[in-house]
């Protein structure tokens, strides 16, 4: 079974024009995200160290396990992240369980899009490419996202064996049962002996009580009242 050391969730795409001037709209990102939850189904969505990883396996770090549309539009998702030596390296550079910023957290979609690919004039009235819709195929690691806010702000670690940090509510309690501690002491024991001097027998006590003395029924006090009794 594959196991999971972290999971990360974050933005993946928003409504508007990317740094490499694609414009992304909202009703196509709406189709997007209802088409990614069907490959996700199908296990079909992966992640990658970054994209020029292509066909190479050993950098696939993770797969998506869900992706949503927010109330602005844009594209959320989730990912597990693999235990490989690859997804390691990805978990511990994104990990902001310590409540510091990660040393990376940028990501970048993998797609293509669908039906005719065309320049228009985009919101700034420069041209920008675009086409009637848009198939993702995955989303990998970037430490420039062409999309401004397509980035992590999720992260937990799995809980499992070696690993401490998680945000998952965890009930604690501190109660705790009594003990009983036995433990042993020297107190004087005044006996008839013919250097008036005193033997020290041991006494045996249990949470401040001479089981000692109450075994004889007397105390310490009552032996001390007695001295040189024949």
């Amino acid at each position: 079974m594959a196991k999971t050391i972290a999971t990360i969730g974050g933005v993946a795409l928003k409504p508007g024009v990317s740094r490499n001037r694609r414009l992304y709209t909202a009703p196509m990102i709406a189709d997007a995200v209802h088409a990614a939850q069907k490959a996700i189904e199908a296990g079909d969505l992966t992640q990658l160290t970054h994209h020029d990883a292509a066909d190479d396996s050993t950098h696939i770090v993770g797969r998506l396990t869900s992706m949503t549309l927010d109330e602005h539009g844009n594209a959320r998702w989730q990912a597990d992240i693999a235990d490989t030596p690859h997804g390691r390296t990805i978990a511990a550079l994104a990990d902001t369980s310590d409540g510091q910023a990660p040393f990376l957290k940028g990501v970048s979609i993998r797609g293509y899009w669908k039906g005719t690919v065309r320049k228009v004039k985009g919101p700034d009235g420069q041209p920008v490419e675009t086409a009637d819709g848009l198939t993702l195929a995955g989303l990998d690691w970037t430490k420039s996202p062409g999309v401004p806010g397509a980035e992590v702000d999720t992260f937990a670690w799995a809980t499992r064996s070696g690993r401490t940090e998680t945000t998952e509510r965890i009930l604690i309690t501190e109660s705790a049962e009594a003990t009983a501690v036995t433990f042993t002491d020297t107190v004087p024991e005044l006996t008839q002996e013919s250097d008036g001097g005193a033997s020290w027998p041991v006494h045996e006590f249990d949470n401040g009580i001479c089981l000692t003395c109450r075994r004889n029924e007397g105390s310490a006090a009552e032996i001390v009242g007695e001295p040189g009794a024949d």
